[in-house]
């Protein structure tokens, strides 16, 4: 993967930052700690940006968080475009479609985590077991989405496409009643939706880990990813590099407890968006389900990335590689009129600066 042009003031800001990292002074960034703009959505592990305010990890890094609750990732884009937001923590899918109109605004600085082993095809009719039985079936999904993205790549492996379906434009909600009802064959369940479809008996008929546990293998992930103002970036990349190293403390933390983080998480979830996390909800944050109805296995349903599985992740080129799948499809959907220039949006020096400080602890 190329290595990055970056801004005189970048560079010199980094190796600034390291400097002083090697002081071991809390105060030495700042007497006092400067305040960073932190958008997020009310899901594990995006709390993990109000759990590290709380056990004062920002504060140890030299700057003050200020957690800001959105409801989704166009908005805070357009917060960060405004100036009154600095960092978020979003899909990819509304980086990649808000890179492609304004482009060189904005850093992709991880891929903090995958839930695509969670994301799914769900159905009511009994006459549907494999994704070849979608073959002139009507599916309502939300059109240029990360969900259409995944039922495209999806029928992929069965040598089908969404051109084998009848596609009806439906938000998430709606998609959900429309299957529950029996008025269409099929969707892609979204986020909360797919507990509602659990709670009426029903149980997915494709998971996402079968893209690359079952053959032919399909190399492409829907990461959510931490994003950051290029503008910002540039001014403060000190305070960006105190974020990630805060932030990846709450990620060591998740990985020695995450039973005790996810409780913190699932709390302060309820907390915001005023409902109560069932027990099988619970598991599917923790736990990866089985084909079979009701059943999960050991391995971890998200999957996060350490600072240092991080790094090496983003120096591999592979985030690179499923953000130009991705747009690509969006760009035959029309969604996007051209593709990003992924060289200057994927930028893994914040992380690296990150690891090196961790080297050095």
């Amino acid at each position: 993967m190329k290595f990055r042009k970056v801004s005189a003031l970048l560079l010199i800001g980094v190796l600034t930052i390291v400097s002083l990292a090697g002081c071991g002074s809390k105060s030495s960034v700042s007497e006092q700690p400067q305040k960073v703009r932190v958008g997020y959505l009310a899901l594990p592990h995006y709390l993990l940006t109000p759990y590290v305010a709380e056990k004062g990890y920002d504060v140890d890094e030299g700057i003050e968080l200020e957690a800001m609750n959105f409801t989704n990732g166009p908005a805070m884009i357009a917060a960060m475009q405004s100036d009154s937001l600095d960092i978020g923590i979003m899909a990819n899918v509304p980086v990649i479609n808000a890179s492609a109109t304004s482009p060189d605004t904005l850093y992709v600085v991880s891929a903090f985590e995958d839930t695509t082993s969670i994301m799914s095809l769900a159905t009511t009719k009994t006459d549907i077991k494999e994704i070849t039985d979608l073959k002139g079936k009507k599916v309502s999904i939300p059109l240029g989405t990360g969900m259409h993205f995944f039922l495209e790549l999806a029928l992929g492996k069965v040598g089908m496409s969404t051109k084998d379906l009848t596609l009806l434009h439906t938000e998430p909600n709606d998609a959900m009643y429309c299957i529950i009802s029996g008025e269409t064959d099929a969707t892609v369940p979204f986020g909360g939706y797919l507990f509602s479809f659990l709670d009426e008996g029903g149980w997915p008929f494709f998971w996402g880990y079968e893209l690359w546990e079952t053959e032919p293998k399909v190399d492409v992930l829907v990461p959510d990813v931490i994003v950051v103002s290029k503008k910002f970036a540039d001014k403060y990349p000190e305070r960006v590099i105190a974020f990630l190293s805060a932030y990846y403390r709450g990620v060591d933390d998740f990985k020695k407890d995450p039973e005790g983080v996810l409780n913190w998480e699932i709390n302060k979830m309820n907390e915001i968006i005023g409902t109560k996390t069932s027990d099988t909800q619970k598991k599917f944050f923790l736990q990866r389900p089985l084909k079979e109805k009701g059943k999960f296995e050991e391995t971890p349903s998200w999957v996060i990335w350490s600072a240092e599985e991080q790094l090496e992740l983003l120096k591999s080129g592979r985030v690179e590689k499923w953000f130009d799948e991705a747009a690509n499809f969006f760009i035959k959907q029309g969604t996007i009129p051209n593709k990003p220039n992924f060289d200057n949006l994927i930028n893994p020096m914040f992380m690296e600066q990150v690891v090196n400080k961790r080297k050095n602890i």
